[in-house]
């Protein structure tokens, strides 16, 4: 089953259980009858017969009905709550690996809808539209009682749907614009928070409130004139709803005086009459949550919908041959111009390649395809022959390793951060990985050592060391090939033999190493290497015969 489908299945099954949550609604809006009922009982009966048991009787009736009614009405209050919770707690997993599956674009907004959903579920706004079918046979009940009165309640109907009829008319360009404004304000705050340290450092505090201040200011105006739409009909509901309860009872008052009812009539049919009114002033009174929610979840199905993550793919062994591009072309939107055009080769196990080429030839988009996280617009990738799309993405990545420009972790350990935050693999293949790499003695003057938690407010690694350990990462698991970016952009001399020393011993596990590199002085640690420019191969060979004349022989250690 794959995510499009599991999202299907769990929103049926939340809707079959709302309709079980509707007939529970249903039972304990007929025990709100009970108060009428004891009115009419009480005028029409009781104080005209002056029976204390027949008072007594009708009073416990009514406090049994009322306590029923209160119990049913908790436990549909708390199966929504649930409905809501368990809808999100399925479904949120399989939204955040989709986005995060997605070459670019991936948004938390998703799980924002998903948050928006369950609260509105959770909401009274449901309650009332299940209570829209007793709301009729209130209304029937009415009309039995005297057709004046049952008219009454019918124009207050009709007035109150006419006010939900503008109110759609009215708030849902606003509610959409309030909802754009607001997606709008949050990506420009992110910006600003993730550009924290450039903010800082130069002191833009003007120009970053500034900037952020203008999408807010837009946000908080839309959201002042929603809200104000939104209270003038939600007073107008009301409005309606008082006068129609003055003529219900005017109305009563007049068929007593013409002998055509008697006058616990006046009372019972006024609270009924509320009753039925009632869902539809809640529903006027709750609209924008309603609009909101109904956006939201238009919002999810077409979020799924672009959702790509291949699903139940048989897990495939290592690979042991090739990692092969064959006219790989990317053309990053349409309309843009191609940012690779064409590129083939391949890179066989345990071999070392190094891709070069100024700025803007595509080098870390190269690396980034042959990695998994960008998919050709034409061409393929293929690992061992099969194309990259159609392997697990889980088992894929089991057999990559990779090292980004910018480095980053996860919120934890050193060793979680190493194994991948594989969590139930044996602590000794991060210390492995490490070792492999040459940097045990450095993680062991760590605070904690491999316990040393990495966090914004807690232990930083410095730029080198990230990338020492961005690499442990790399090869954690002994992977069949590794894509490094830039591997030695902050590594001093000692840090670059080290990357050195990794290649080798690399080389000699029959690990596929593939660096994107500006420094030539990796070029003599490397098998081939890959020219770019402007998205084209230029060159592919042994780095002397690709590169005569620039390849300078490091300087022996004095030591050897």
């Amino acid at each position: 089953m794959n995510l499009a489908e599991t999202y299907r299945v769990e929103k049926q099954a939340a809707t079959r259980a709302m309709a079980g949550v509707a007939l529970i609604s249903v039972i304990s809006s007929f025990c709100l009858l009970a108060l009428p009922l004891y009115l009419f009982q009480v005028y029409d009966r009781v104080i005209a017969s002056r029976s204390l048991e027949t008072l007594v009787a009708i009073t416990i009736i009514a406090c049994v009905v009322l306590v029923v009614f209160s119990l049913l009405d908790t436990l549909r209050q708390v199966l929504l709550a649930r409905i809501g919770v368990r809808f999100e707690a399925r479904v949120s997993g399989l939204f955040l690996t989709g986005e995060l599956a997605l070459p670019r674009g991936a948004s938390a907004g998703s799980l924002s809808q998903l948050a928006e959903l369950r609260k509105l579920i959770g909401s009274s706004i449901f309650p009332n539209l299940f209570d829209l079918p007793v709301m009729l046979l209130f209304l029937l009940l009415v009309f039995l009682i005297h057709p004046l009165l049952g008219g009454i309640v019918f124009g207050g109907m009709v007035l109150l749907l006419v006010v939900a009829a503008v109110g759609e008319l009215l708030t849902s360009g606003d509610v959409r614009a309030v909802e754009e404004a607001s997606v709008s304000a949050r990506k420009t705050l992110e910006s600003h928070l993730r550009q924290h340290e450039t903010v800082r450092a130069l002191g833009l505090y003007p120009q970053t409130v500034a900037h952020w201040g203008r999408a807010q200011a837009k946000h908080l105006t839309t959201l002042l004139h929603l809200l104000a739409r939104a209270s003038a009909l939600s007073s107008t509901s009301k409005l309606v709803r008082q006068l129609l309860q003055i003529a219900m009872v005017g109305g009563g008052a007049l068929l007593v005086l013409s002998d055509h009812v008697t006058p616990g009539i006046i009372f019972a049919t006024s609270i009924i009459a509320s009753r039925a009114l009632a869902p539809i002033e809640a529903i006027v009174g709750g609209w924008r949550q309603l609009k909101q929610g109904s956006i939201a979840l238009k919002k999810l199905d077409a979020r799924v919908a672009a959702f790509t993550l291949p699903d139940r793919q048989t897990p495939l062994p290592r690979p042991t041959h090739s990692l092969t591009a064959e006219r790989v072309v990317y053309i990053p939107a349409p309309g843009m111009p191609p940012i690779l055009k064409g590129i083939t080769g391949a890179i066989g196990a345990g071999q070392n390649v190094a891709i070069v080429g100024p700025s803007g030839a595509g080098k870390s988009t190269f690396a980034r395809m042959l990695i998994g996280f960008l998919e050709p617009t034409n061409g393929q990738i293929l690992l061992d022959g099969q194309d990259m799309r159609t392997w697990d993405p889980v088992t894929r990545g089991i057999h990559m390793g990779y090292l980004p420009q910018q480095v980053g972790f996860f919120d934890g350990t050193v060793r979680e951060n190493i194994a991948r935050m594989r969590t139930d693999d044996p602590p000794e293949l991060a210390i492995e990985a490490a070792r492999f790499v040459g940097i045990h003695d450095m993680i062991m003057r760590f605070p904690e050592g491999y316990d040393s938690v990495i966090s914004e407010s807690g232990f930083q690694p410095s730029g080198g060391q990230k990338q020492l350990l961005g690499l442990a990462r790399a090869y954690y698991g002994g992977p069949a090939f590794v894509v490094l970016d830039e591997p030695n952009a902050s590594l001093d001399t000692e840090g670059e033999q080290i990357l050195f020393a990794t290649l080798k011993r690399a080389s000699a596990a029959n690990i596929a190493s593939i660096v994107v590199t500006q420094r030539l002085s990796l070029l003599h640690h490397v098998d081939k290497v890959l020219v770019l420019k402007g998205g084209q191969v230029d060159a592919y060979g042994n780095p002397s015969d690709v590169m005569p004349g620039k390849l300078v022989r490091p300087v022996p250690n004095k030591a050897s």
